[in-house]
């Protein structure tokens, strides 16, 4: 599939099914792959626009200052080269905060927005932690299978885990992707999601919003996610129970369900 020339990197990205476009935009250190559970059948109403974000897969990986503008930059730079004057914007975790600011300084290209385990501000303790010590073991060449199952256990409900091969599947996955994250993109998009702060302007988002939270998320508090629904006017809310921070991985088809009821509405 093609790489369009987008500020200044080469973003790769897919095209599938037909209709009216949704934009999915994946999280930390997650390329396009990341949506593999719900792109079928997505494509099946719409034309679905998956892609690599700065930093991960086999988009460009400059070793420089990212942030969320910016990758918010790369994104709508990316509709306007395919010839698109609106899409449907769906983002998880820091591709939710992604999905926020486009709402905010590209309106006229949003039809809707979904904001799924996302938050206004992330520097929680967990998620920094966690970020800061995983730059620190790649940069040492020290990033194992072992410390990644660790890792999996905050990003997935133990329910989730615990299905016949799960943990085992999911590692295996990432650890023979022929495109790795690198220390360097993991850093660059680490340090976006540690320098965003929606909060002063999130009341000024006025396109239909969706905002997803999950009951288990240990990365993203699901009150976080209440707080974007009281800032955002006639934002509606959802909560996956039993879910950890990825519900379109977890409950693909639940996903789908209430994506697709709030899409057709708008």
């Amino acid at each position: 599939m093609p790489k369009l020339k987008v500020n200044g990197i080469n973003l790769y990205h897919e095209l599938h099914g037909s209709g009216e476009p949704v934009v999915f935009i994946a999280g930390l250190a997650a390329d396009h792959n990341n949506w593999g559970t719900v792109v079928s059948e997505f494509a099946k109403k719409y034309q679905v626009i998956i892609f690599d974000n700065r930093g991960i897969g086999q988009t460009d990986c400059p070793d420089s200052q990212y942030s969320i503008e910016m990758m918010a930059d790369d994104t709508i730079e990316l509709v306007k080269k395919m010839g698109l004057s609106k899409a449907h914007f769906i983002g998880s975790s820091m591709g939710g905060a992604i999905v926020q600011q486009i709402a905010y300084k590209y309106p006229e290209f949003t039809k809707s927005v979904v904001i799924e385990n996302s938050t206004y501000r992330f520097p929680s303790l967990c998620l920094s932690t966690i970020g800061k010590s995983t730059i620190s073991l790649m940069e040492k060449n020290a990033y194992t299978e072992e410390i990644f199952k660790i890792i999996l256990h905050f990003v997935y409900s133990e329910k989730f885990l615990s299905r016949n091969n799960m943990l085992e599947s999911i590692t295996k996955m990432a650890f023979q992707s022929p495109y790795p994250v690198t220390a360097a993109g993991y850093r660059g998009q680490f340090n976006a999601c540690m320098t965003f702060d929606s909060s002063a302007w999130l009341n000024n988002i006025h396109q239909p919003s969706l905002v997803i939270a999950a009951d288990k998320d240990l990365l993203v508090d699901h009150l976080e996610a209440k707080e974007i629904v009281k800032r955002i006017a006639n934002a509606k809310y959802y909560c996956f129970k039993d879910v950890g921070h990825l519900p379109h991985i977890e409950r693909p088809e639940e996903f789908c369900n209430i994506v697709f009821d709030f899409i057709k509405k708008h």
